[in-house]
C-alpha cells in the first residue's frame, strides 16, 4: 500500500481544468494501461465539467467540504485495485487541500499557475458567459485578496510541501499542450493536440452576451454561450483594463510572486514569472463603445445558426423594454424601441434602485420589501412611493 500515489489537481479556475478533465475522462482505458485510476465523472454536452467534485465533497449549506465517506471508499476501490496511482481533478478541491490532507496524508496535489492579472479578465468574462453578470468590467486597485498569499498560507501550513507547481503557458507547457503538461508530472510522456474547450468570446459576443443578461435569459443560457463560443468575429484578443491599471497591477504581481518563489524556493517557476514580465500587447477595447454594427453582426450569426433561440431571445427583450440599462444600443440590434412610458415612479428611488449591486431582476423586489416594511410601520407616502418603484421595475402586465 505504501507504493499506492494519491494525485489530485485542483486546478485553479481558468487555468486549462475543463480541456485536462476531457481529455483524461475520455482516455481511462490509456491511464489504466499506465496504471493510473482515474474515475469516470460527468461530463456535460459543452465537454465542461466539475470534475469529481461528486467523489469527494458534499454541500453543507451552501459550502463545499470533503465528504469523508465518499473519500473512503474511493481510496478503498482504489487500494484493491491493480493501479498503482489515483488521480483526481476538480477546481472545487483548490480550497479543500487541507481538508484532503487530514483525510489523505500521504496526498499531492497539482496546481497550475496563471498571472493572476490574466485571471482578473479572464474570471470576468466567465461572469458574463455563465454567471448573468451585467456589469462592466472593473479592475480592483490591489491584488493583495488573490492568488499569492492563499498559497504563501498554504504552503508555509504544509512543510510536508506535497505540492506540484506548473506554470500556465502555452510557451512553458511540457510536450505542448496542458494535457501533456499534466501527464509529464504523472511520468507519462505523451503529444497531444490540444483541443479548445470552454472557449473564450470575442468582443462583440461578450457584449452581445452582457448586455442580454439584462433580460432574465438563464434559460437559454446554455445553448447561447455554445453558439457564442463558435463565433469568431471581432476582436479575440483584447484587454478591457486601461494601461496604467494593468502596469500597476503587474508590477504588483511580480513583487508577490518573486517573495513567494524566494520564501518556498520554488525557482523552476523563475521563467514564468519572466513571462509575467512582459509587456502585455492586447489592445484596450471600451464596453461603452462597442458598435451596433457589430452587435448586429453577432445577432446574425445567432438567428442564423438556431432561429428558436432567437426568437425566445427577442421576446425576452420585448416584454422588458422598460428596463435601464447602461448601453440601450441592444433594442437597436432587435429593432426595438426602449419604453419609458410607465416611467412615473419617483426618479430619485429609481436612480438609487439603479445603483443596487444586484442583478436588474432583483431590484422591483427590494423596492416592494421597502414598501411592505414603510406600510407595516404606517408610512403610507413612502410605502405608496416605495410601490410606486417596485412597478417601475416589475409592471403588472
Amino acid at each position: 500500500m505504501s507504493s499506492k500515489r494519491v494525485v489530485i489537481h485542483v486546478g485553479p479556475g481558468k487555468t486549462g481544468s475543463s480541456a485536462i478533465q476531457a481529455w483524461l475522462n475520455t482516455n481511462r482505458d490509456m491511464l489504466e494501461e499506465h496504471g493510473i485510476m482515474y474515475p469516470k465523472h460527468k461530463l456535460g454536452s459543452n465537454t465542461i465539467s466539475s470534475g469529481h467534485i461528486d467523489h469527494a465533497l458534499k454541500n453543507v449549506n451552501g459550502k463545499w467540504e470533503c465528504d469523508s465517506e465518499k473519500i473512503n471508499q474511493l481510496l478503498g476501490k482504489f487500494y484493491e485495485s491493480s493501479a498503482h496511482t489515483l488521480l483526481l481533478s476538480s477546481e472545487y478541491f483548490f480550497h479543500s487541500i487541507t481538508e484532503f490532507l487530514k483525510l489523505i496524508p500521504n496526498a499531492e496535489f497539482i496546481l497550475y499557475i496563471r498571472n493572476p492579472v490574466e485571471l482578473l479578465e479572464s474570471g470576468y468574462n466567465q461572469s458574463v458567459k455563465r454567471h448573468s453578470n451585467i456589469a462592466c468590467f472593473v479592475p480592483p486597485e490591489r491584488l493583495e485578496h488573490f492568488v499569492w498569499p492563499y498559497l504563501d498560507k498554504l504552503v508555509s501550513l504544509h512543510t510536508a510541501k506535497p505540492f506540484i507547481f506548473r506554470p500556465y503557458h502555452s510557451d512553458l507547457f511540457e510536450g505542448g499542450s496542458i494535457v501533456s503538461d499534466l501527464l509529464s508530472a504523472l511520468g507519462i510522456s505523451y503529444s497531444h493536440q490540444p483541443k479548445q474547450v470552454n472557449a473564450s468570446y470575442t468582443f462583440p459576443a461578450l457584449e452581445y452576451k452582457r448586455l442580454l443578461n439584462y433580460f432574465f435569459i438563464e434559460k437559454y443560457e446554455s445553448e447561447l454561450d455554445a453558439l457564442l463560443q463558435t463565433y469568431t468575429q471581432g476582436e479575440s484578443r483584447y484587454s478591457l483594463m486601461k494601461k496604467e491599471s494593468l502596469e500597476s497591477l503587474n508590477g504588483q504581481n511580480v513583487d508577490l510572486m518573486a517573495n513567494f518563489i524566494t520564501k518556498h524556493h520554488l525557482n523552476h517557476l523563475e521563467p514564468l514569472m519572466a513571462l509575467f514580465k512582459q509587456k502585455n500587447d492586447k489592445p484596450l477595447l471600451e464596453q461603452q463603445k462597442i458598435k451596433l454594427t457589430d452587435l448586429v453582426a453577432v445577432d446574425d450569426f445567432v438567428r442564423t445558426k438556431s432561429p428558436k433561440l432567437h426568437t425566445m431571445l427577442k421576446a425576452k427583450v420585448g416584454k422588458h423594454r422598460n428596463l435601464f440599462i447602461d448601453n440601450d444600443i441592444i433594442y437597436s440590434v432587435f429593432h426595438l424601441e426602449p419604453d419609458m412610458s410607465n416611467h412615473t415612479a419617483p426618479s430619485e428611488l429609481v436612480d438609487v434602485a439603479n445603483k443596487f449591486t444586484v442583478h436588474p431582476s432583483k431590484r422591483g423586489k427590494i423596492m416592494f420589501e421597502l414598501a411592505n416594511m414603510y406600510f407595516e410601520k404606517e408610512c403610507l407616502e413612502l410605502a405608496i412611493r416605495h410601490a410606486s418603484a417596485s412597478l417601475h421595475f416589475n409592471p403588472i402586465t
